[in-house]
């Protein structure tokens, strides 16, 4: 980011009049597409085409406006850059929340089971009363609600949700497979019904699973 020092647009040059300071100012305005014909044409200024030339030549408004232009791009690539960030920091913890609340299911089902002790016993504590369609039951919500947290996952990376056979993954990216990558990734950034849709069946898989207990 330019510093303030390097705003050259925002200060007047020596000897610079007041006048000529605020055409360069609606000059400013116009944006990247800006010119002393536009100059005229927008704010019917009453000065010759010749006069704002010399303004532009002698203020050096041209380099001025750059320095503009520049310092505006920097600003939005550093907010996008932010955003982004932001972006992933709150779907990671979105996605590590479901993996907890599946984790916790799947911890209370073996300890139902025998399998595990009880962290506040110590003991194995098999639950006599728990039945066969009651476990096969948490074990597909379980299921499901793992494979939709995992192809959230990849999808959220710009990843293939799917890899049929790990022999056919080239580690070798070429460039093209790079680019669509970095295609994906993007498209997944702005994507956030598909994102609210999976998080939203996975809470409704897990709290299925504990109404079930």
């Amino acid at each position: 980011m330019s510093t303030a020092a390097e705003h050259i647009w925002e200060y007047r040059y020596p000897h610079e009049s007041t006048k000529a300071f605020d055409l360069f100012a609606k000059y400013l305005k116009l944006g990247t597409g800006r010119s002393l014909t536009k100059l005229k044409a927008e704010y019917g200024i009453d000065i010759s085409l010749r006069q704002l030339k010399e303004y532009s030549r002698k203020y050096d408004w041209v380099s001025r406006a750059e320095a503009k232009d520049d310092y505006d791009i920097q600003k939005q690539m550093h907010q996008q850059e932010k955003e982004k960030e932001q972006y992933f920091q709150k779907r990671l913890e979105r996605i590590n929340q479901y993996h907890d609340a599946t984790d916790a299911v799947l911890q209370t089902l073996l300890i139902d089971l025998g399998l595990i002790p009880n962290p506040e016993t110590k003991r194995l504590e098999k639950n006599e009363s728990i039945k066969s369609t009651s476990v096969a039951s948490s074990l597909k919500n379980l299921t499901d609600a793992n494979v939709n947290n995992t192809k959230l996952a990849l999808r959220f990376l710009g990843l293939p949700e799917t890899i049929k056979d790990t022999q056919n993954i080239n580690m070798e990216a070429n460039t093209t497979s790079m680019v669509n990558t970095k295609l994906n990734i993007q498209k997944t950034l702005h994507d956030e019904q598909f994102m609210n849709n999976e998080l939203r069946f996975m809470k409704k898989l897990v709290d299925k699973d504990k109404e079930q207990k």
